[in-house]
């Protein structure tokens, strides 16, 4: 059976897709399949439209933030060769695997239909990244659950 793994992030909202928080994956962690993805907005309940994103990271970014290892779910995993970061404010972001309109007030989950998971290839320095954009001044925090 494959390793469960989880990891939380926060990073602030901006007006471009300039903070983006996720990690990236080794070609020793082997492939990096997501099923779960549950995002949130800290701070007041406001009715701001904020879009919010799953994309590819195709390039580490440059100035990756430490965000401290993956937790395994399952204590007796071994170790895992996933580089975590958040809050990075660079890196080459391409194709928008999820769109998702909110508002403050809300938080989402999303969960990978069988066989739908999104898929990270045993590609060192290629990943998944979330970002939020908006014209209100707050904090996203996100949790991601993969298999690998």
């Amino acid at each position: 059976m494959s390793d469960r793994w989880s990891k939380c992030m926060s990073g602030p909202i901006s007006t471009a897709a300039t903070t983006q928080v996720g990690f990236v994956g080794s070609a020793a962690a082997g492939r990096i399949h997501v099923y779960d993805w549950l995002f949130g907005h800290v701070g007041a309940a406001d009715d701001t439209v904020i879009h919010n994103y799953i994309a590819r990271y195709t390039a580490i970014p440059t100035a990756a933030a430490s965000g401290g290892e993956p937790i395994a779910l399952d204590m007796a995993a071994a170790s895992h060769g996933t580089t975590s970061m958040y809050a990075s404010t660079t890196g080459t972001v391409a194709n928008c695997l999820i769109a998702v309109p909110t508002n403050q007030r809300a938080s989402h989950r999303w969960v990978a239909a069988p066989d739908g998971e999104l898929v990270i290839p045993s590609t060192t320095l290629n990943g998944i990244v979330y970002y939020a954009v908006g014209t209100i001044t707050t904090n996203m925090l996100t949790t991601f659950h993969w298999v690998s």
